[in-house]
Protein backbone atom coordinates (compact mmCIF):
# COMPACT_ATOMS: atom_id res chain seq x y z
CA UNK A 1 0.00 0.00 0.00
CA UNK A 2 1.72 3.00 -1.16
CA UNK A 3 0.81 6.63 0.18
CA UNK A 4 0.55 9.71 -2.08
CA UNK A 5 3.11 12.51 -1.71
CA UNK A 6 1.32 15.73 -1.70
CA UNK A 7 2.84 19.55 -1.75
CA UNK A 8 2.57 21.52 0.76
CA UNK A 9 1.93 25.17 0.16
CA UNK A 10 2.75 27.63 2.51
CA UNK A 11 2.74 31.42 2.75
CA UNK A 12 4.55 33.72 4.77
CA UNK A 13 4.15 37.39 5.15
CA UNK A 14 6.81 39.35 6.42
CA UNK A 15 5.72 43.03 6.81
CA UNK A 16 6.93 45.99 8.16
CA UNK A 17 4.61 45.82 10.82
CA UNK A 18 3.05 42.71 11.30
CA UNK A 19 4.37 38.65 10.29
CA UNK A 20 2.33 36.05 9.67
CA UNK A 21 2.48 31.76 8.46
CA UNK A 22 -0.56 30.31 6.25
CA UNK A 23 -1.28 27.19 4.32
CA UNK A 24 -3.41 26.03 1.60
CA UNK A 25 -5.68 23.64 2.22
CA UNK A 26 -6.92 22.85 -1.11
CA UNK A 27 -9.62 25.10 -1.05
CA UNK A 28 -8.56 28.13 1.15
CA UNK A 29 -5.35 29.63 3.13
CA UNK A 30 -5.69 28.64 6.97
CA UNK A 31 -3.67 31.16 9.13
CA UNK A 32 -1.75 29.89 11.94
CA UNK A 33 -2.09 31.22 15.17
CA UNK A 34 1.23 32.12 17.06
CA UNK A 35 1.93 30.92 20.34
CA UNK A 36 -0.40 33.64 21.95
CA UNK A 37 -3.18 32.22 19.87
CA UNK A 38 -2.78 35.46 17.49
CA UNK A 39 -2.93 35.51 13.65
CA UNK A 40 -0.42 38.36 13.83
CA UNK A 41 3.33 38.49 15.00
CA UNK A 42 4.58 42.37 15.64
CA UNK A 43 7.71 41.81 13.14
CA UNK A 44 10.07 43.04 15.81
CA UNK A 45 13.43 41.36 17.41
CA UNK A 46 15.37 42.22 20.12
CA UNK A 47 17.93 40.74 22.88
CA UNK A 48 16.84 40.97 26.68
CA UNK A 49 18.96 41.44 29.82
CA UNK A 50 21.17 38.10 29.64
CA UNK A 51 20.99 38.31 25.37
CA UNK A 52 18.11 36.11 24.76
CA UNK A 53 16.50 36.30 21.67
CA UNK A 54 13.05 37.70 21.80
CA UNK A 55 10.31 38.10 19.56
CA UNK A 56 7.33 39.33 18.38
CA UNK A 57 4.84 40.97 21.16
CA UNK A 58 7.74 40.24 23.76
CA UNK A 59 10.16 41.55 21.95
CA UNK A 60 7.93 45.09 20.98
CA UNK A 61 6.86 45.22 24.61
CA UNK A 62 10.50 45.54 25.59
CA UNK A 63 11.07 47.86 22.40
CA UNK A 64 8.25 50.31 23.99
CA UNK A 65 9.33 50.09 27.50
CA UNK A 66 12.85 49.89 28.26
CA UNK A 67 15.01 53.10 27.81
CA UNK A 68 18.29 51.88 27.96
Amino acid sequence: MSRQKRAVIIGIDLGTTNSLVSYWDGSKAIIISNAHGENMTPSVVGLDDNSDILIGAVAKERLLTTHT
